[in-house]
């Protein structure tokens, strides 16, 4: 299995994003929207973490070989990745992540024995990929796919939203806000408040 590096945020509500490439210059702003932590997918997912801890889908290399990069909170909407580009740099995404909420009469519910069950046998169908890691939460589960190769937000955005339609059409309704890779996602064993 690939094993990608990710970066990890421990207070999110605390923790800004980047809103121009000097936000990295500076090396006070830069301590703020750098991320706490990078380490393997797979040691991340492993851990028991704690304090809260969320973690990005995407790193920024500062050049097109993918040497020099960092892991920070980026603002989607804001002229960073505009001038991370012009800068020679790009945005890499190695992973797709997938939010399950379960809902029972509209409204957020906790699993039972057999509404987890259920929710197992739905992502078994035949022509579902399978995910390369998979954890409940409190009122949901996450499917995490580590990609065959890294893309940009566009192809990590068009790739999403696919899937989005393909797991709905056999039934499985995931968080369409999932798409926006600039979403944090909370690891699982971490402490909440």
């Amino acid at each position: 299995m690939n094993d990608p590096t990710i970066g990890i945020i421990y207070a999110r509500d605390r923790h800004p994003a980047a809103k121009s490439l000097t936000d990295l210059q500076d090396p006070e702003r830069a301590a703020l929207v750098l991320c706490d932590e990078h380490l393997p997918l797979s040691e991340a997912l492993a851990r028991e973490w704690e304090q809260d801890a969320h973690f990005l889908l995407y790193r920024l290399d500062a050049d097109p070989s993918g040497d020099e990069f960092a892991f920070a909170r980026v603002s989607k909407r804001s002229p960073f990745l505009q001038q991370l580009e012009e800068a020679g740099g790009r945005v890499r995404i190695p992973l797709l992540v997938f939010d399950f909420d379960l809902h029972v009469d509209g409204k957020k519910a906790r699993w039972t024995p057999e509404r987890f069950e259920q929710h197992l046998v739905a992502l078994a169908q035949p022509g579902l990929p399978e995910p390369t890691a998979f954890y409940s939460t409190l009122h949901g589960s996450r499917l995490i796919y580590v990609l065959s190769e890294e893309v940009g937000p566009t192809e990590a955005e068009a790739l999403t939203i696919g899937m989005i339609q393909r797991f709905a059409a056999l039934g499985v309704q995931f968080d369409e806000q999932c798409s926006d890779w600039t979403r944090l996602f909370r690891l699982p064993c971490t402490v909440r408040a």
